[in-house]
């Protein structure tokens, strides 16, 4: 682990000085003179307090530097509050000695309390009390120095499962000037200016605030690491006094993934005001860097080190003579995510090389026997090392603008989308477990160009639409591999407004699991909706006012693979802590339960085989990989725009069943309409078991894709 070492100097050395006093401003007697100085430093008013010292004392300086150091040192104690007792006055021959306690209440040491005494001395003036630096604190003495020193901890780092570094303590590119080896700082500022295109007159300015505290080097610019090209290096290196440092002189937080796991592990800044007062207690500035959105900002308080200080004196030839306080620090903790970075990495980049220029998607992957998630990406996405670095408006502008699809956006967690067809693995169970329907009823439906009428007699609404007929008999199974909504639409009117309601609400709608991150509120009707038999039909097919976040429906699914349960996400596996020379494992998560005995394992069973179906001859056809046995649902949800266009949510899941294969996959893609079959080669993909080889057939063809019989949804 890296430490950071900076001494403060809180006070100077206590040089000698001899310098003429104020009159004492009660001109007399001994006993006057020291109660007065006594109580004047009790009260914080040294300006007082000096009137009252002898002005031949030695040690004495002027009135802003005699108060200056009280202020300085009883501040660093952060001293609150100074009670007077004991005081007391002696005579000794012709001068007199005072005697007095203070008593300390320290925030930092708690209640502290020290004897004083100082002698009173006769002058022109009448008397003054001899000032020695152990009016302060007893044990100085002429010369000493008061220091604190800070040791700045490590902010933990983020890890993937196989502990490749997501979220990595590093230094920026610095290009920096060597103070004695400039012999023409024009020449250096031009070329810094004309190679990195800076302003000439900063690096000027740099240089000459340098020169004017004696640094030995300063920094005159710094970029992201990997952005000098060796052109550039070799421009800048080739004038004396301008030097390249990649290891030490700019820290920053830098994520190796960039673009790939932007939105899950966040990026830094710099706090608010509002952060930086309400963190205050907690060590952080407005010079401090604190996490701003993803892991970085919900772990703040895990990932962030406490420092460490020593308050000590120093005596004249720089020995420590005295520790005052010394608080240990500690870095902070590190986590491990259920993420593997590889996985990541796939999923992103099928999204990003899938998507068109106005398309933006979701890629989820998980295992549904624990909830770990394996990848968690959101299309379009960000560098988040860029914020490392001051932003510029335009920039920032981009990356919140519609026209870039909102890329700081985080559409698998913070979005919402109607489910369609989806949705219909979970809308049918109360028809099925209500005793509503069998897995073989078949509805004598008046159907005319794939449209059809409710013959109920509060039905005024438009029609309920299918894009085909389903193949085979119409029944929930062949209904399912279809995606027909209209027999979804009637099986839920079968089971009526207020049980379906009841398990849309069993089943977790309106409300978001447990997750690290924020997480959407799915919904099921919109405030101030009245429930009617049109939404309820609608429903059926998820749509109406249905809207779910694509982590939530993957959690959902995994209800399918655990008799019911659906699990909570995870992405948070593991802390760990270092504790002296003991790098150790101080808390690991837990699979948690969202909503319990959702459905009953008949009916697992019975949509099993629905979804098998679905893979094998449905509509989730072109997914399929030949000797992985799986099952999924795809779902396409239309929603029209303002301006009268159509854009479209494609869903897709799957869930792998073979041994080792514990894989859910959810692709979602928000398309214009008849757009969005990429999703199929994306989840497919994402499926594969590792080292899968590819069927194909004698003429090299691949074995997946290629039925012009699987129905269109």
């Amino acid at each position: 682990m890296m430490k950071k070492m900076i001494s403060l100097a809180i006070v100077a050395a206590l040089a000698a000085a001899v310098l003429s006093c104020n009159a004492l401003p009660f001109g007399g007697g001994a006993a006057t003179t020291g109660y007065g100085f006594a109580q004047a430093i009790a009260s914080g008013d040294y300006k007082a307090a000096y009137g009252y010292l002898y002005e031949n004392s030695p040690d004495l300086g002027t009135e802003d530097e005699f108060a200056q150091r009280y202020t300085n040192i009883l501040g660093a104690l952060q001293v609150k509050k100074i009670e007077l007792s004991d005081r007391e006055i002696k005579e000794n021959g012709e001068s007199f000695t005072l005697k007095y306690t203070l008593k300390l209440e320290s925030a930092l040491m708690g209640d502290l309390s020290y004897d004083y005494e100082a002698d009173i001395i006769p002058s022109k003036n009448g008397y003054g009390v001899m000032y020695t630096p152990s009016l302060i604190l007893p044990y100085l003495e002429s010369g000493d120095t008061v220091r604190l020193t800070t040791e700045y901890g490590q902010r933990g780092e983020i890890f993937d499962k196989n502990k490749e570094l997501l979220a990595k303590n590093d230094y920026a590119q610095s290009v920096y000037l060597e103070i004695a080896k400039i012999t023409d700082i024009g020449l250096v500022a031009q070329t810094i200016a004309s190679v990195l295109g800076v302003d000439a007159a900063d690096v000027v300015k740099k240089y000459d605030n340098a020169v004017q505290n004696g640094f030995d080097l300063v920094v005159a610019d710094a970029l992201p690491k990997y952005t000098l090209t060796q052109e550039q290096r070799d421009a800048l290196t080739a004038v004396p006094g301008v030097a390249i440092d990649e290891n030490s002189l700019t820290p920053i937080r830098y994520y190796p993934m960039e673009d790939n796991c932007a939105h899950v592990v966040g990026y830094m800044g710099s706090p608010s005001e509002e952060e930086a007062a309400a963190m205050a207690d907690e060590g952080v500035t407005e010079d401090s860097k604190i996490g701003k959105t993803g892991l970085e900002v919900a772990y703040e308080d895990i990932l962030r080190p406490r420092n460490g200080f020593k308050l000590y004196v120093l005596d004249s030839l720089g020995n420590e003579k005295k520790v005052l306080y010394e608080q240990p620090g500690h870095d902070g903790e590190d986590m491990v995510l259920t993420l593997d970075s590889k996985i990541q990495n796939k999923a992103y980049t099928l999204l990003a090389t899938n998507m068109k220029e106005d398309q933006s998607g979701v890629a989820i992957v998980m295992d549904y026997k624990t909830g770990d998630v394996k990848a968690l990406v959101s299309y379009p996405s960000f560098d988040p090392n860029a914020f490392a670095f001051p932003m510029n408006s335009a920039l920032w502008e981009y990356l919140n603008s519609k026209e870039a699809l909102t890329p700081l956006f985080s559409r698998a967690t913070q979005g919402a989308y109607p489910p369609g067809s989806s949705f219909k693995p979970f809308s049918i169970v109360p028809a099925l477990e209500n005793g509503k329907i069998t897995p073989e009823t078949v509805p004598n439906l008046n159907i005319i160009n794939n449209e059809w009428t409710p013959d109920l007699p509060d039905w005024f609404y438009p029609s309920v639409k299918r894009v085909e007929p389903t193949l085979g008999e119409f029944n929930m199974m062949n209904a399912m591999k279809s995606s027909d909504n209209i027999f979804y639409a009637w099986a839920a009117l079968q089971v009526g407004i207020d049980p379906f309601v009841a398990y849309m609400q069993k089943i977790g709608m309106g409300e978001a699991p447990s997750f690290e991150l924020p997480l959407a509120k799915s919904n099921l009707l919109n405030g101030g909706t009245e429930m009617n038999i049109k939404i309820l039909a609608d429903m059926g097919y998820g749509m109406a006012e249905l809207l779910v976040s694509p982590l939530q429906l993957a959690s959902m699914y995994t209800a399918l693979m655990n008799d019911g349960d659906m699990l909570n996400p995870t992405v948070v596996g593991s802390i760990y802590q270092e504790q002296g020379s003991e790098y150790s494992e101080v808390w690991h998560n837990e699979r948690t339960v969202f909503k319990t005995d959702t459905m009953q394992q008949g009916t697992i069973d019975t949509l099993m085989q629905a979804m098998h179906m679905v893979v094998d001859s449905g509509t989730a056809y072109p997914a399929r990989l030949p000797g992985v046995n799986m099952v999924g649902k795809t779902g396409t949800a239309q929603v029209a725009q303002g301006d009268g266009s159509i854009r479209e949510m494609n869903w897709i899941i799957l869930l792998g069943l073979d041994d080792g294969n514990q894989k859910l996959v959810l692709v979602m893609l928000d398309t214009e309409k008849d757009e969005g079959d990429a999703k199929f080669t994306i989840a497919r993909e994402l499926m594969k078991p590792d080292g899968y080889v590819e069927q194909t057939d004698d003429a090299g063809q691949t074995d997946a894709g290629n039925n012009t019989e699987a129905p269109v949804e």
